[in-house]
């Protein structure tokens, strides 16, 4: 479906809730449907669409900025931008830098801060992150994207779980 035959659908009122969240969590949704889903009014939705592989990295980026469950989609999606894991890393909730510290795309300088995190689930789980040989680096980029320690060094208010 285009982005086109998505606008006419919802404006006919044709697609229910059900049908619309599917599309979000569909890796086959064009990108320029997730695109639209990521500012949906429906947090369920956008949850959807940071869950989605094919989303796009900087409608991760932007949804690494929303409401907690969202950005702990992001931080779980093994496509999340370098840049989004980093400045997630630094929440307040410890599900957000779990799923952060599990993430084989988190950096190592993120995952060896994380492995020193006051809670032991965190803590092992980005040292295991870190020791296991099968850990990767994707070389899928934003062009604009920043290095992710100058954005791990950031205060970065907007990221914080609160």
């Amino acid at each position: 479906m285009t982005l086109k035959e998505f606008k006419v659908q919802c404006a006919l009122g044709t697609l229910s809730y059900n049908t619309i969240k599917t599309i979000a969590a569909n890796s086959q949704t064009c990108v320029e449907v997730l695109h639209e889903l990521s500012s949906a009014k429906n947090d369920n939705i956008r949850q959807a669409v940071a869950s989605n592989l094919s989303t796009p990295i900087q409608t991760l980026i932007n949804l690494s900025k929303d409401f907690y469950t969202i950005r702990q989609a992001v931080a779980a999606n093994p496509n999340a931008p370098q840049y989004a894991l980093a400045m997630l890393s630094k929440s307040d909730m410890m599900t957000t830098r779990l799923r952060v510290a599990a993430n084989p795309r988190t950096p190592d300088k993120v995952l060896a801060l994380l492995a020193k995190d006051n809670n032991t689930d965190i803590s092992q789980t980005a040292w295991k992150n870190l020791t296991n040989i099968k850990h990767f680096y994707h070389e899928r980029e934003v062009q604009d994207e920043k290095d992710y320690t100058d954005v791990y060094n950031l205060t970065y208010d907007n990221a914080r779980d609160g």
